[in-house]
C-alpha cells in the first residue's frame, strides 16, 4: 500500500520496445500523475497505454524546478509500518520502475 508522490508535471514516455522517445508528456488527468500522493497501487491498474507497455511504471518523471540545485523529487510512505522514504536530487529526472519484470504479481491488477 505504498503512497507515492513525484513533483514532476511531465514524464517522458516509451515506445513498445520500452525506449524513451525523448518528447515529454503532461501527467495531468493520467495514472502518471502523482503530484498529490496517491497509492500505487490504485493507479497502476488504470487502462494506460504506457502502464500497460510494460505492465506497471518503469517511466522518467522530468522534475519540477530544476536549476541544479538540490531539491525535494519524491516521497514514498508505506502507512502500515510507517517508513518514509525522501528522495532529494540536483538532476532533472526521476526513474520510478515498479518492479514489473520481477516475477511477482501487481497487486490489484
Amino acid at each position: 500500500m505504498h503512497i507515492l508522490k513525484i513533483n514532476a508535471n511531465g514524464f517522458i514516455p516509451i515506445d513498445r520496445s520500452s525506449i524513451p522517445t525523448g518528447q515529454i508528456a503532461y501527467v495531468a488527468n493520467t495514472p502518471m500523475d502523482f503530484r498529490v500522493s496517491h497509492r500505487i497501487g490504485d493507479r497502476i491498474i488504470q487502462k494506460f497505454e504506457q502502464i500497460d507497455s510494460v505492465n506497471g511504471y518503469d517511466h522518467k518523471w522530468v522534475l519540477n524546478n530544476f536549476n541544479g540545485n538540490v531539491r525535494e523529487a519524491a516521497t514514498l510512505f508505506e502507512p502500515l509500518n510507517g517508513r518514509m522514504m525522501e528522495v532529494i536530487t540536483d538532476q532533472p529526472g526521476l526513474q520510478f520502475c515498479s518492479g514489473n519484470k520481477l516475477g511477482g504479481t501487481i497487486k490489484g491488477k
